[in-house]
């Protein structure tokens, strides 16, 4: 059976099963754990999905859509799964979820429950890829480009005008062909055409961004598996789904940016579709309001305890201007700002300067303050520009102050509600989401906004962590001082390759509540300047025809030789067994509540070349102070664990490097944090975090002992090297969770013998 005859088999299979399911009524919205989605049926138009893109410096007109009604809308919710929190979505499938969808033919909200099973693992628990086949037609430019016929497509075009020479929008890339169908040619297409040429690349070169292109390469036995850009890619599949999207896979958040005409009528050209054939859905998110021409300037008055673009005070009260760059490089901007007030809304008839000001790393302190005598005054902010910013004038007549004899209502006194805006910076850019290479100094900076944001004193501490919500935290990046509304930026921190988040916390103020800015938003991925690292991993050492291998031992571990192995990544057969080794195993918190047990058993997957996943532990014989203990629905003395996963790493012992080990790392999957919930009589408890133990490495075992330790409630040992300590926490009678630790011995046991190779 060819690839093409696999995939339609499959699809058919599970369309069959599917048809069986019960269908509901029709509402207006969908919404999930993931984004919340409306369509071209419940509202959306083609002109509403150009104007949600526009941002400063860039008028529209004209917008077409050409497609399904169902494969383009809007989008709210999509900060944590997304990157960006709005925006519109494009795909050539559905967008939005209606309750009479079949459970794989639906839009593209999370959680990820429709993918394929590939290698023995199982599907999803919906069942196969999420596909529709519209029926429609394809897109002669996106067949040329992908070099396949395409179908489905779906386009939305329009002119702009911009007022500089450059236009930039942010967007993210999704589909349900990762990763079974990367590197094939089943690679489902989209571009962002602007006057015909398209700008959606990836970054540093000129390849079109694609399931190709952007990858961690295909998980199918036999597949290429070579990783194409794996820094800007996102697996919703392997090990587990850990974003609240129903696609398989997503890229980081990108950017756009295209030369074009100022002053005069452009074109855009925004496209999907399904290429090769009809099924398996991809889905482009474009950021709102993020199609900008070049760099804008924004401001806000501030006195007399308000402040907004139009401010009423009483005749004594001192006013000043607040002004804020935004654009692709504004957190870098130098040069000045100046400050003026006038007394007509055409700005001509000047009444006071209010000074000029330096720029320092983006940022542009207030005006000096104005006291006005009684009238009506107009406001203007100009921003001279340097080499990478062009030069921006605030729109006249925006800002009003009227000055009044009249005594206005004092505030309430009352803390305002503030957000935190933030971009990274480094290696000469700036963004949300930043690639850099390793040894990269990168920094934060954070804006405040809110009613009295601009009076703002307090702090704002930075922090980058390892997981995108933010609770394994890697590095602190400084507390800087708020001084009217000016934040400073973070202090740069470099970080060793990996992905990154970074989030800032505001202290607040008398008259601004505390913020955070969301997790997740964020992200910084450091690309190592060598080799990409792939050790350790599961895999088989097995022998070849003398010379034709990389390794002189049956273990993979001498390179030279007479190279007869050869390093195999992955598994043929990928079922585990365990068992409990020895006569016990404990489970005690730093307050010595201790449960003993006297038996364990479980199940689990190879699910790739660095994880394991379906892991189900049973621990049996099980009592706290003589009294039984048990999980919900279990047996007297038996807890059980949820679905658990874990990921291969390398464990830090000592100072040195030579005292370090190959370990795993298991963790509960489907968005919980608890491991496992048991009763001991009247005594409740809950399990949380993850759990670190050593693995035996480089020896072909068919079996192997995993022997997890804890002294007094610690576990040991606690951390991957260069990550944040993973530790185990339990909590009594719905209290608060305290550190706990398991002490057991396990055998695990496999279908065929396996490899943990620290060398490759």
């Amino acid at each position: 059976m060819n690839a093409a005859t696999a995939r339609m088999t499959r699809l058919s299979i599970a369309t069959l099963a599917l048809a069986l399911a019960t269908t509901l009524a029709l509402s207006g919205v969908s919404r999930a754990s993931g984004v919340t989605v409306t369509d071209l049926n419940n509202g959306a138009t083609p002109a509403g999905l150009a104007e949600t893109l526009v941002g400063g410096g860039v008028s529209i007109s004209n917008a077409t859509l050409t497609g399904a009604s169902r494969s383009a809308g809007t989008f709210t919710g999509g900060a944590a799964s997304i990157g960006f929190e709005s925006g519109i979505v494009m795909s050539s499938g559905k967008v939005q979820t209606y309750p009479t969808d079949e459970a794989c033919s639906r839009g593209v909200e999370g959680p990820n429950t429709c993918y394929e099973a590939t290698g023995g693992k199982p599907e999803g628990p919906s069942g196969w890829e999420n596909s529709t086949n519209f029926e429609m037609p394809g897109d002669a430019e996106l067949t040329l480009l992908s070099g396949f016929p395409t179908y489905d497509a779906s386009v939305l075009e329009f002119d702009f005008v911009p007022q500089h020479p450059t236009v930039q929008f942010s967007y993210v890339f999704s589909s349900e062909e990762y990763s079974d169908y990367s590197n094939t040619p089943y690679n489902d297409v989209f571009a962002f055409f602007v006057n015909g040429t398209n700008c959606a690349l990836v970054p540093g070169g000129n390849e079109a961004v694609s399931v190709n292109t952007i990858n961690n390469g295909n998980d199918v036995e036999g597949g290429d598996p070579t990783p194409h850009h794996p820094e800007l890619f996102r697996d919703n599949v392997r090990p587990a789904p850990t974003i609240a999207s129903q696609m398989d896979g997503l890229t980081t958040m990108l950017t756009c940016t295209a030369t074009v005409t100022p002053g005069q009528s452009n074109h855009m050209k925004l496209a999907i579709s399904d290429a090769s054939d009809q099924i398996f859905d991809s889905a482009v998110f474009i950021q709102a309001k993020s199609l900008v021409s070049g760099t804008q300037l924004s401001t806000t008055l501030t006195g007399g305890g308000r402040a907004g673009e139009t401010l009423t005070v009483h005749q004594g009260t001192a006013v000043s201007d607040h002004a804020l760059l935004t654009g692709p490089l504004a957190p870098s901007a130098t040069g000045t700002v100046q400050y003026s007030v006038y007394s007509d809304s055409e700005c001509k008839n000047l009444v006071a300067g209010a000074g000029s000001v330096a720029l320092a790393g983006g940022t542009a302190p207030p005006s000096a303050a104005q006291t006005l005598p009684l009238g009506t005054y107009y406001w203007q902010a100009s921003y001279g520009g340097d080499p990478n910013n062009n030069a921006s004038v605030s729109t006249c007549g925006s800002e009003v102050l009227h000055v009044t004899s009249e005594a206005e209502e004092e505030p309430e006194g009352e803390a305002d509600p503030t957000t935190i805006q933030t971009s990274l910076w480094g290696a000469g850019r700036s963004g949300e989401t930043l690639n850099v290479p390793e040894g990269t100094a990168v920094s934060d900076r954070a804006t405040l906004r809110g009613p009295n944001a601009v009076e703002a004193t307090g702090t704002v501490s930075y922090a980058a962590y390892s997981d995108p919500a933010c609770t394994k935290l890697v590095a602190g990046a400084g507390t800087s001082a708020v001084a009217s509304g000016v934040v400073q930026p973070s202090s740069p921190l470099t970080l060793s390759p990996g992905t990154y988040y970074w989030q800032a916390s505001y202290s607040g103020d008398s008259g601004n509540l505390p913020s955070k800015s969301a997790c997740g938003v964020e992200v910084e991925n450091v690309a190592s300047e060598g080799p990409t690292q792939q050790a350790p991993e599961f895999g088989r050492c097995v022998k070849v025809a003398k010379g034709a291998g990389a390794f002189g031992s049956a273990t993979c571990t001498t390179a030279g030789g007479n190279k007869s192995y050869s390093w195999a990544p992955g598994t043929v057969k990928s079922h585990f067994t365990t068992r409990l080794k020895g006569a016990s195993a404990t489970i005690e918190t730093t307050k010595a509540f201790k449960v003993t047990c006297t038996g364990a058993s479980g199940t689990g997957d190879y699910t790739g070349v660095k994880t394991v996943g379906n892991v189900l532990l049973t621990f049996t014989g099980c009592a706290h102070a003589g009294i039984r203990c048990q999980s919900a629905g279990a047996g007297e003395g038996e807890l059980r664990t949820g679905q658990l996963a874990g990921a291969l790493g390398v464990i830090k012992l000592g100072a040195s490097a030579a005292k370090n080990t190959i370990g795993i790392d298991l963790y509960p999957v489907q968005g919980s944090s608890t491991l496992a919930d048991f009763a001991c009589g009247a005594n409740t408890a809950s399990i949380r975090g993850s759990v670190l133990v050593p693995a035996s490495a480089n020896k072909m075992l068919t079996s192997g002992t995993l022997a997890f330790k804890e002294t007094k409630g610690h576990q040991s040992p606690e951390a991957f090297l260069g990550s944040a300590p993973d530790v185990l926490e339990m909590s009594l009678e719905g209290g608060t969770f305290g550190q706990s630790g398991l002490k057991a011995t396990l055998t695990q046991t496999g279908e065929e013998p396996v490899e943990v190779s620290s060398v490759i």
